[in-house]
């Protein structure tokens, strides 16, 4: 049996734990798993893990993540996935060639990246979820307007002359939308 003298290890290890020590003072990175995790691969882990979503909620984020975020994001390493990376793809998504509604865009960041994000930070793969920083844009309400009277009565005058009309008059009594008055069943 070897004997270990105990002075000579604690010698030898101060000055490793001086240096840890020294590192944290300055703010230097800590190393994580996410310096060996790609972004793909910590979706697929995070979507093969959410056991209670459904069918549906599933496919979409799929998709989302598919098209929206595998190409430009998907083969970084989760260490290199900062908030001005995302915020730089929410830019692109909000004024690029093919600008997506702004709820689109929040999607793709609060229920896809932020929640898979969330996941690597409980496993200690990230220090922190940079997608919780991100700035996302504010959806425009569009409240339209109200009908005039004389708009209604011009409207009333006209949908007489046609099969349909008491659909129109159902539409505007009970104050429906649109889809709510088609899916009424006659």
């Amino acid at each position: 049996m070897t004997n270990i003298d105990n002075k000579t290890t604690l010698e030898n290890a101060q000055p490793t734990l001086q240096d840890i020590m020294n590192a944290i003072k300055q703010g230097q990175q800590q190393h994580f798993k996410g310096e060996h995790i790609t972004l793909d691969g910590l979706f697929a882990e995070w979507i093969g893990n959410k056991k209670k979503l459904a069918p549906n909620t599933r496919h979409k984020y799929e998709y989302l993540y598919r098209v929206h975020v595998k190409p430009t994001l998907g083969s970084l390493m989760l260490t290199e996935v900062t908030t001005a990376v995302i915020s730089e793809l929410v830019d692109t998504k909000q004024h690029g060639d093919r600008p997506l509604a702004t709820s689109v865009i929040k999607e793709i960041v609060s229920c896809v990246l932020s929640q898979a994000l969330k996941y690597a930070e409980g496993l200690k793969y990230i220090d922190k979820n940079p997608a919780q920083f991100v700035e996302l844009p504010t959806v425009q309400q569009d409240h339209g307007r109200a009908l005039t009277d004389t708009e209604i009565k011009a409207m009333r005058a006209e949908a007489r002359k046609d099969r349909l009309y008491i659909a129109l008059e159902i539409l505007l009594l009970a104050g429906l939308r649109k889809g709510e008055l088609l899916g009424l069943t006659w």
